[in-house]
Formats: structure tokens, C-alpha cells, sequence
């Protein structure tokens, strides 16, 4: 009897110490996960963007979410909750365009019917960006499984426009005006150097207000000559652009002329023109990838072009067909921007590494680069798996060193692979 006592006493005991330990464990990331930075220490901000103008103001407390951080903004016409440097710096310009055009004749008329539609989006600005959660996950996909999804994606016939659907069921050819002002749309948001097809909901509101006016009769004149005087210390990214000649002219006349069916047509001819059969069919089904959003797609058919001479071209487009969700779109697209910065001026590359759901370069001097849009490299699982991988890949490739590039600061090394924090600060690639 005492025996069995004692061993239900010690199975309670286990019992309260498993709760205890997961009582613990559940505080500690509670405390992790609400770490919060003042807006003034991050350093890749310093110099960019000033975390108060005539515009807008950032709350000086910014929540860390490992890899990003979290920015709330207050503007007169609505708050906005931001996830990452990269869409801050987006989001800051088009609230600058959309302030300042609402200054001008044409644009207060518009700037007062849009007041109401305004009011109504409220918390609807808030997570403007997709869960950091979501991309943990994504990156840390196994090569298997992308290989899997690149032979599954190959098989998959193009689907017509009215059939398109992200990972989130979205049709992310549907940007601002709708379809029936979409031209009108694309053209005035080319005029004032905004993204037509933006997930910001108060700038596609004044898109598609100014289109339907139009529409409507209304006269919009001026608008071609509205242009932003530059400020020291505002670091200007159209378009969510990060490097400083990444708006390319030609692919901005394709998106501003063209639906995206005709643009995506438009890219095929281009494409085929200049590549092989296999790698056109690679190509397509990109094209036919829902995830990705029309003025992505464009760009990362200008970036493919770029690095028409590198190996593992084929390997790269197929990666891009494969991508299944909207966060590893985005994701992979500002991959792709400073990838074609570090190739252009600073690290020539002669060949493109996929890595899972996620794309590096190995340089001519046998160094395997991984740009990230991430703002900080603190310790987390996610961080753990990403470099696991990204050594995995450099020693199939039998790089000499490998170095994961963030926007946020960040030093030294994890793993052996080597930290380089505040790329946007890098006077090579701002010339």
C-alpha cells in the first residue's frame, strides 16, 4: 500500500513539475515575443527616415518580432500597424504622396470624397503586412519539399485571370480602380510614382476614388507636373523600391500600359524570344503563379534578365513557379532586388543557389551571399532552421564562406555563417 502511495505521489509530482515547465516556457516566450526597441536605436532607420514629419508620426516604442520589427504610424487620415523596415519605408512614402497630393486643387476635391471611405478602413490598415509567423514557416521549408512543389507547379496549365487565386484566395491582379478604372488607376498611380496594385487599403482608396472621378468626367489637372521635393534624410523608395535605382523605366511603362493578362503575355514574347523551349516552359508557369502580384512578376522577369549568363537559371525560375504563398512572394522578390544590387555593384555572381523557398547567389570568388528583407537577427528557431539551410546549400556548392545580408543591424556570425547587418546604409549599393 505504501508502495503505491508513493508512486501516485510521484506521478502528481511529475504532473505539477510538466506544468510548472510549461508555465515557465509559456512566460518566457510571452516576455519574448512583446520585447520592444525604441524607435531612435535602430540604427538602419538612422538617416533614412525620421520617425516624425509634417506626414506622420511612429509611436517610439516599436515591438520586436523576430526577424521584423513592428511600427505603429499615426497620420491625420488613419493609423496604420507596419511589420518590417522595408514596407515602414513604403508605407511612409505613400502617406507623403497621399498627404501632399491632398494639398493641390485636384487632389483636396478627391482628398474630401475619400474622407468617409477613409473612416470606414480603420483597423483595417492595421497588419498591413502579413504574420512574421507565417514566413517562419515558409522559410523553413526542406529542399525535398520544393522540389516536390517545382515538379507539382510544372504540371499545372496557366489559368485564366478570372481563376486566379494566392495562397490567402486573393486575385492579386485586382489593384486599384477595380477593373472597370483599372487603366486610369495604373496611369495615375505611374504619374504620382505610387504601386497600383499596393496592399496599402487608404492608398488604393485615393487610386480608385482619382479613377472613378476621371471616369466620371472630372477633370484631374496637374497631375503630371505633381512631384515630391526631395528632403535630406527621407530616403525616397517608390514603389517600395530598396535600392537606389531599382525602378526600372521600361518595366514601369509594361505595368502602366498593360492589364495583367496583356502583361504577362507581353513578358512571355519578350522571354521566349531570347531563351530556350524549356526554359520558356519554366518561365510559364511562373507566369501561372497566383502569389505573386503583377508589378512582382514584372520585376522578377527584368531581375531574371539580369542574370541571363549566371548558372542555375532554370533551377531559379522553377523555384519561382513553385512558391506557394503570398508572404514567400514578397519575400523572394525583395530577395531579388538586392541580390541584382550586390550583382551590379558590389559582388559580381555566377550562379543562382535556390535554398528551399528562399534564393542566394554565389559569387565569382566562390562566397554563397543570402540577402533578407529581415530587421534583426536575434536567436529564435526560425533564424536556427534559415542558417542550417543556407550551410547546407554552401557546402553542396563548396562555397568558401556564406553571409546572410539583413536591412536591420547585425553582426558576427551564427553557425558559421556571417552576419551583415544595415545594407541600406552600404555606399557601394546606395551610389
Amino acid at each position: 500500500m505504501n508502495y503505491g502511495k508513493s508512486a501516485f505521489a510521484r506521478g502528481l509530482h511529475w504532473q505539477y513539475a510538466i506544468l510548472l515547465a510549461l508555465a515557465i516556457y509559456l512566460f518566457f516566450t510571452s516576455f519574448a515575443n512583446s520585447a520592444t526597441v525604441r524607435f531612435s536605436e535602430i540604427q538602419a532607420l538612422n538617416g533614412v527616415l525620421p520617425q516624425k514629419t509634417e506626414h506622420y508620426e511612429i509611436e517610439s516604442k516599436v515591438d520586436i518580432a523576430p526577424p521584423y520589427y513592428r511600427f505603429e504610424v499615426i497620420t491625420s487620415h488613419g493609423p496604420y500597424e507596419v511589420q518590417s523596415i522595408k514596407n515602414l519605408l513604403k508605407v511612409c512614402h505613400e502617406i507623403r504622396v497621399m498627404e501632399e497630393y491632398g494639398k493641390t486643387d485636384e487632389g483636396n476635391q478627391t482628398w474630401k470624397g475619400a474622407k468617409d471611405t477613409f473612416k470606414d478602413i480603420g483597423s483595417g490598415a492595421k497588419m498591413l503586412v502579413k504574420d512574421p509567423n507565417a514566413a517562419r514557416k515558409a522559410i523553413g521549408r526542406s529542399l525535398s519539399k520544393t522540389a516536390r512543389s517545382i515538379g507539382r507547379f510544372f504540371r499545372k496549365s496557366t489559368k485564366k485571370t478570372e481563376e486566379r487565386k494566392s495562397s490567402e484566395g486573393r486575385n492579386r491582379d485586382i489593384g486599384a480602380g477595380g477593373s472597370l478604372y483599372a487603366k486610369t488607376a495604373r496611369q495615375f498611380a505611374n504619374r504620382l510614382q505610387l504601386d497600383v496594385y499596393s496592399d496599402n487599403p487608404y492608398a488604393k482608396t485615393l487610386i480608385t476614388e482619382v479613377a472613378e472621378d476621371q471616369g466620371a468626367g472630372k477633370a484631374v489637372v496637374g497631375v503630371a507636373s505633381f512631384m515630391l521635393v526631395p528632403v535630406p534624410g527621407i530616403r525616397t523608395v517608390t514603389r517600395g523600391s530598396l535600392t537606389s535605382d531599382a525602378i526600372d523605366a521600361e518595366t514601369e511603362i509594361l505595368i502602366t500600359d498593360n492589364t495583367p493578362e496583356e502583361l504577362r503575355y507581353q513578358l512571355r514574347k519578350k522571354f521566349s524570344a531570347a531563351n530556350s523551349r524549356s526554359l520558356t516552359s519554366a518561365f510559364d508557369t511562373f507566369l501561372a503563379n497566383a502569389n505573386f502580384n503583377p508589378r512582382q512578376t514584372a520585376y522578377l522577369t527584368a531581375y531574371l534578365r539580369v542574370f541571363k549568363s549566371l548558372d542555375q537559371r532554370k533551377e531559379a525560375i522553377g523555384q519561382l513557379g513553385a512558391i506557394t504563398t503570398e508572404t514567400d512572394a514578397d519575400f523572394i522578390t525583395s530577395q531579388y532586388e538586392m541580390l541584382t544590387a550586390l550583382h551590379l555593384k558590389k559582388s559580381k555572381l555566377k550562379q543562382l543557389v535556390p535554398i528551399g523557398s528562399i534564393i542566394g547567389g554565389l559569387t565569382e570568388d566562390r562566397v554563397l551571399i543570402v540577402p533578407t528583407p529581415f530587421d534583426t537577427a536575434s536567436p529564435n528557431d526560425y533564424l536556427t532552421g534559415l542558417v542550417e539551410d543556407i550551410k547546407n546549400a554552401a557546402a553542396k556548392i563548396k562555397a568558401k564562406e556564406s553571409r546572410l545580408y539583413l536591412i536591420g543591424a547585425g553582426t558576427g556570425e551564427i553557425n558559421g555563417v556571417k552576419i551583415v547587418g544595415n545594407i541600406l546604409h552600404d555606399p557601394e549599393l546606395s551610389k
